[in-house]
């Protein structure tokens, strides 16, 4: 009888304190689960700064851009466990920007964003400025697009060595990042990419030339016209004009034929009268 109270005071104190610390288990993932990572103070104010400095802001995101806490702001995304922000989806939609900026060097408040991946600036106004180099000092970054952003200048070459292995391969091997910007200059872009924009210069310029063609021969017909109109124009006026026999006789002649058109329709409106006073 003994032995059987001690397995059951055994099996009772074992069940008790499984099922103690499976409780305190779920108590303090309850509470890990409750706790919210904060945005950096010092990147959230990074963010206002770069916002001050624009020259437009949609008003709806601009309007998210106010509260304490920049993870909940509109095209931020930050790291869940450290709350660093991650990307900044800034692009705009077509014709539709998203924010205009007269100098890029406000760029520089991003630096204050230690683990921003992705910078997204496609399809904005920057007014036709250049990047400027302190772009390279985004050592972290792994996706940029620049594309259809009014930009202008040369690409700085510091955008073209950061930094080498799978991060930021587009900047080097993709024209995507800087298409759309007619005045933008990239000389660092890969041989591959360089062949391809050479080959689509030659076709360019083959179809310009068959243009060209085009147009010199449609001229040169009108030219042959329009100088075949002239030579018998002013070979006939210059005869009347230097000889004047030739002119008074020209003259007579037309004036003959004035006369005996006159006189023809006349006749005719005459017997056309009379036929119908007669009916």
């Amino acid at each position: 009888m003994g032995n059987i109270v001690k397995t059951c005071l055994l099996i009772y104190t074992f069940i008790f304190f499984n099922t103690t610390r499976c409780c305190s288990c779920k108590a303090s993932n309850s509470a890990n689960h409750l706790i919210t990572v904060k945005c950096k103070p010092s990147e959230r104010a990074a963010l206002l700064n770069f916002k001050h400095n624009l020259t437009y802001f949609d008003k709806e995101v601009s309007s998210s851009w106010e509260s304490e806490e920049c993870c909940e702001w509109r095209r931020v995304s930050c790291d869940n466990t450290t709350g660093h922000i991650l990307k900044l989806d800034l692009n705009g939609v077509d014709n539709n920007h998203l924010l205009k900026m007269e100098k890029l060097e406000s760029l520089a408040y991003l630096l204050e964003l230690k683990q921003l991946e992705r910078l997204d600036l496609s399809y904005n106004n920057f007014s036709y400025s250049s990047i400027p180099s302190l772009m390279g000092l985004m050592k972290q970054l792994r996706h940029l697009n620049f594309s259809s952003s009014s930009l202008s200048g040369l690409v700085p070459c510091q955008l073209g060595q950061i930094p080498t292995g799978n991060q930021l391969q587009a900047l080097s091997d993709q024209a995507s990042v800087y298409a759309g910007n007619p005045y933008l200059c990239a000389e660092f872009l890969s041989k591959k990419y360089r062949s391809k924009v050479n080959k689509q210069d030659k076709g360019t310029s083959n179809e310009g030339k068959g243009r060209n063609k085009e147009i010199l021969e449609k001229m040169g017909s009108d030219l042959v016209v329009m100088s075949g109109f002239a030579t018998g124009f002013w070979g006939v006026v210059g005869c009347l004009v230097l000889n004047r026999r030739w002119r008074h006789a020209f003259f007579r002649r037309l004036e003959d034929g004035y006369n005996w058109l006159y006189v023809r329709v006349a006749l005719r409106l005459r017997a056309a009268k009379s036929k119908i006073n007669k009916r």
